[in-house]
């Protein structure tokens, strides 16, 4: 018979987790840490099961604050790091941890939860609730003259950005991103392969930024923030990236921004063929009955919101 404890973890045994998720997705250790060291608050709360004092199963609940379709921030429980060792599948181990995640968010006063995954149905069983995240590609188009300039990744340019982020997030879906999450999970998403920065200053100052990423198949519109007086250089800069993509080649350009009060007037206008999509990976329910399903549902179908991907977890 297993002898087995499921149980939060402490501080102490973070790296032990870290390292459990490294073996498990096969990803460098610098994207889970990145993602720890933007726990401005000390929020998170990670979960784990012990099997004969071997620690084989993990969960980790990210704490972090999300606008509601009035703007009013809320606290959300993100579930991340769902990870079991091969030779311990298949016990329940993740129904177990995931019933104790539930039960930590109710207690660290969270008022819905957010996941990602590729097995729906799995979490399913435990409340949560497919939603619809839909987004636009289209064909770039050429432009005569580029405009604005590639920004290099330094602590300097995101303390530049945070604040134009802060202008424009206030919206649905919108996360808050204290400067410690720019220092650290934002610089190490804006640091991998292909990520690429725009910006647009005028008389040195920076104005507006746009995110991409740059991937074999074609370029992703992911992050974006302006003065208010400066929507124009923001839109600018997306047909900067669309003319980018195009003398590269690329065939598609994607769209992943809010398609009201945004930018999308302007991806339009810089692509031709445009067509929808729809990413059924993400999942919701609400947490403690802190809010309701017709809520949770108008939220996510709120025209004026997206979940930014630099806000992955």
């Amino acid at each position: 018979m297993r002898s087995y404890e499921v149980r939060e973890l402490v501080l102490e045994e973070m790296p032990t987790a870290v390292a459990l998720w490294v073996s498990v997705f096969g990803v460098e250790e610098r994207f889970f840490t990145s993602l720890l060291d933007a726990d401005a608050r000390g929020g998170d709360r990670s979960y784990g099961v012990f099997d004969s004092g071997q620690l084989v199963s993990s969960v980790h609940v990210f704490e972090r604050e999300i606008r509601l379709r009035d703007l009013e921030p809320v606290k959300v429980g993100c579930i991340g790091s769902v990870s079991t060792l091969p030779d311990h599948r298949k016990l329940g181990y993740s129904g177990m941890l995931l019933e104790a995640a539930i039960a930590g968010m109710e207690e660290m006063g969270c008022v819905w939860s957010f996941l990602g995954t590729g097995v729906n149905d799995h979490y399913a069983r435990y409340g949560w609730r497919t939603i619809s995240t839909p987004s636009v590609s289209g064909s770039p188009r050429a432009i005569a003259e580029m405009q604005g300039e590639v920004l290099p990744l330094s602590d300097h340019t995101l303390q530049e950005m945070a604040p134009l982020w802060e202008l424009t997030s206030m919206r649905p879906q919108a996360m808050l991103r204290p400067m410690q999450m720019w220092r650290s999970a934002t610089h190490y998403r804006l640091g991998r392969e292909g990520a690429e920065i725009l910006g647009y200053r005028r008389d040195g100052k920076l104005t507006a930024y746009l995110a991409t990423w740059r991937h074999e198949h074609g370029t992703t519109l992911v992050d974006a923030g302006w003065m208010p007086d400066a929507r124009e250089d923001a839109e600018a800069l997306v047909h900067t990236a669309a003319g980018r993509a195009h003398a590269d080649g690329k065939a598609r350009i994607s769209f992943h921004l809010p398609q009201e009060g945004g930018l999308f007037e302007a991806f339009q206008a810089a692509c031709s063929g445009l067509r929808p999509r729809e990413d059924r990976a993400w999942m919701v329910r609400p947490v403690a009955d802190r809010i309701g399903w017709a809520d949770l549902a108008a939220l996510h179908a709120d025209p004026r919101g997206r979940r930014c991907e630099l806000d992955d977890f």
